[in-house]
């Protein structure tokens, strides 16, 4: 580790290079380390960087003389400023050594560099003061969200909003709080509460450190959901000392670096709270039983691991009275007492675990897995959703409805870890009309110019039209499952409000386009040519005198974009009832764009 010498540094501020033998940085290992009291600066890289004073630059700045230091006007610079003031600090404190990420780590040397990201949770920890430059704030330590103040930071300084914050704010036994000016305005222990709000980590790990009671991985993910680091690869690495997790750095890997940390998390700790990740979403699905990046983990906070025997308790707890007297005497208890459920395991073919599972009924590939988790603010077990697809786990996101308790099974599964992402794009293209766009679902889709994009993760989207004289509405719904896209226009009753219609549509349309893109992905597997689209067509009886519409569906030659074109047509057709569809058609198409007609009924007049 190396340090900065306070005396020598100061040395050099008042007279040039420091006499012979003593060193501005000093190289402190092993036990001479465990000995050394040192101060540590928390901080944010200025912007642009080339206000900090790095390794290469500060060995110039130690060899300097006075007059060449001054002239240099590197004592004006943010960045020396910033070690400046670090060092004056400690001298108060009566600290002899200070660290300084800046300038005591030779960036230059990847090994040097991964040994010290590798290291660094660890001498955050060893330190005797951690001081966290707030150098975005005038006074006061902050209470209460700024969205004005700082909008680039969730309306928090900036400090907060930082991925190796993190381990710096929960590593060390003291951390103080510095405004711009270097004024000490809070500390960790007496601010812990606002912390808190702010960051979602525990008061109690906050005040007494990670092993008091230890959090899950997924609270620990969660804590960094929403920070941001420079390059992707440290969204993982800065997490490595709080998940004690060692690993290489490659930097150029970009998010691969997040699996590789997730997979070291596996191999070393038995933690089934990894695969809680997105347990609240309401649609999606991944081929990827790992998250993509500690965002995933948002809705973690309160996911704590139990043990065996809770984790049977709470399964019983959850299973329904009249379901629970169908499953058989002591099947439960022999999951409790069998060690296969701490176990689970990487290998090159995805991760080997033991779960308890149920199917849904009425569905032969839909089913649930049980966690060895819960979210104590809830009380209840974690599920995540399986589906079987070509010999296949994928992982869906939603409601299915009621899994088949009475069928409970402790089954050995093997979940993959590499997944694709694939998009499809849909240009919503509507006959001069006067419907405009209502709303969106789920609330965290988008259309901008009436394009939408779905994904693997975000596989459904409704949205709702209404005319301009609130007169008629109806929805369009987009899937794409399975590497197939598809469409439905669906008109119903409203159950009382526009948000209640788009929940029952999404709820019945989601699991009927799920099964649908799944036979015809079944079907169509020895088929050479690829199936382009489906479009489904559904009539709820509304009025005496139905709308007859049209829809008009181009597939253009790009094979994930297609553009749709919705027109008004007077015709008559027939009429079905209670979520029939009229027809599932099954297009093919070579190298040239393919453009067809489907008409369905829709009955329109009433009131939003």
């Amino acid at each position: 580790m190396r340090l900065i010498d306070v005396k020598a540094f100061f040395q050099l501020e008042e007279k040039g290079k420091p006499h012979s033998g003593s060193k501005v940085l000093v190289n402190v290992n092993g036990e001479e380390l465990a000995k050394t009291k040192y101060a540590i600066l928390s901080h944010c890289w200025s912007d642009p960087n080339s206000q900090e004073i790095q390794f290469e630059e500060m060995q110039k700045i130690t060899n300097m003389t006075k007059a060449e230091l001054d002239e240099s006007g590197v004592r004006e610079r943010l960045g020396y400023q910033k070690i400046r003031r670090t060092c004056l600090q400690a001298r108060n404190d009566k600290l002899e050594r200070v660290w300084v990420d800046t300038c005591c780590i030779n960036k230059a040397s990847s090994t040097e560099l991964s040994e010290a990201i590798n290291s660094m949770f660890r001498w955050y920890s060893g330190s005797q003061e951690c001081y966290a430059y707030l150098h975005d704030v005038a006074s006061g330590f902050p209470t209460t969200c700024n969205d004005k103040g700082f909008p680039e930071s969730n309306g928090w300084p900036r400090w907060f909003s930082r991925g190796w914050t993190l381990q710096e704010l929960v590593a060390p036994k003291e951390v103080r709080f510095f405004d711009k000016d270097w004024s000490q305005i809070g500390n960790k222990r007496k601010d812990a509460e606002t912390l808190s709000k702010i960051t979602r980590i525990p008061i109690g790990v906050l005040q007494d450190g990670m092993y008091a009671e230890p959090p899950s991985v997924a609270q620990i993910m969660s804590w960094a959901a929403d920070r941001r680091t420079m390059q992707d690869e440290d969204r993982a690495y800065s997490l490595l000392g709080l998940l004690g997790v060692n690993m290489p750095m490659v930097y150029g890997e970009g998010k691969n670096a997040f699996q590789r940390l997730q997979l070291e998390i596996i191999r070393k700790s038995n933690d089934q709270t990894i695969f809680a990740w997105g347990h609240s979403r309401e649609s999606g699905c991944s081929s990827s039983f790992l998250a993509g990046d500690p965002s995933d983990f948002g809705d973690c906070s309160n996911i704590v691991r139990i043990e065996p025997r809770e984790f049977i308790d709470e399964l019983r707890n959850n299973i329904p009275e009249n379901e629970l007297v169908k499953i058989p005497e002591g099947k439960l208890r022999e999951v409790a007492e069998s060690t296969r459920l701490r176990k689970f395991s990487v290998t090159n073919a995805g991760i080997q675990i033991n779960l308890p599972v149920t199917p849904y009924r009425g569905s032969s590939w839909l089913s649930e897995a049980n966690l060895a988790c819960r979210d104590k603010s809830k009380s209840r077990i974690i599920t995540i959703i399986l589906g079987s697809f070509q010999s296949h786990f994928s992982r869906y996101f939603g409601d299915f409805g009621t899994p088949l308790y009475v069928k409970l099974e402790f089954r050995k599964l093997l979940l993959p870890y590499e997944g694709l992402q694939h998009t499809f794009t849909f240009q919503l293209d509507f006959w001069k009309h006067a419907f405009l766009q209502h709303a969106i679902f789920p609330s965290d889709m988008t259309s901008t110019n009436n394009v939408v994009t779905l994904s693997s993760t975000n596989d459904c989207a409704i949205i709702f039209y209404v005319h301009r004289d609130h007169s008629t509405c109806f929805s369009v719904v987009l899937h794409f499952h399975f590497g197939r896209h598809s469409v439905d226009i669906i008109c119903d009753e409203f159950p009382g409000s526009w948000e209640d219609h788009i929940q029952q549509v999404y709820q019945h349309v989601r699991r009927n386009g799920l099964e649908q893109a799944r036979y015809i992905s079944d079907v169509s597997g020895s088929i050479t040519t690829r199936p382009v689209s489906l479009v489904n067509r559904y009539y709820f009886p509304r009025s005496d005198i139905p709308n007859i519409h049209g829809i008009e569906l181009i597939s253009e030659q790009l094979d994930n974009m297609c553009t749709i074109r919705i027109v008004g047509l007077e015709n008559t057709g027939c009429h079905l009832f209670d979520w029939q569809a009229v027809g599932v058609f099954l297009f093919f198409q070579g190298q040239h764009a393919i453009s067809f007609w489907c008409y369905f009924s829709l009955a329109l007049p009433t009131k939003v």
